[in-house]
């Protein structure tokens, strides 16, 4: 993860390959793994593994929340929101996935925005924040 904290998606991706080699079946290094393309801008070639962390790993958030920034990535704006609600669904700590989503929305630059306006606007995630103000 350095390696993307530092925006090398290049050696990441390198990285991650790596590591998926001796560990193809752990849900956290075939994320990461998508997570780099994603960064390197390449959604087709993060989809696949994204989706397979998934299988791996269905309880985890931010693994539902990668495929749909894969799909805001390619065009496929309208599959996106419901890969966020569900990763907030799963987050163990709603109150960061929400502060982490509000961060995207109030960036209109940031190709998530829209979608995440959107998310934040469900009834799921619009109940907590009432109650938590």
């Amino acid at each position: 993860m350095k390696y993307l904290r530092g925006g090398q998606a290049d050696e990441a991706v390198q990285a991650f390959k790596s590591a998926y080699r001796l560990g193809p079946t752990d849900g956290e290094i075939v994320n990461n793994l998508g997570y780099a393309h994603l960064n390197r801008d390449e959604p087709q070639a993060a989809e696949p593994l994204l989706l397979l962390a998934l299988v791996l790993e269905p309880g985890r958030a931010n693994a539902w929340a990668n495929p749909g920034e894969s799909y805001a990535k390619q065009g496929r704006r309208s599959q996106a929101p419901a890969r966020l609600a569900r990763a907030y669904r799963c987050s163990k700590n709603r109150d960061a996935t929400r502060q982490f989503f509000s961060k995207w929305a109030e960036d209109d630059a940031h190709h998530m925005s829209e979608i995440a306006r959107r998310v934040l606007a469900l009834r799921l995630v619009k109940a907590k924040l009432k109650t938590s103000d």
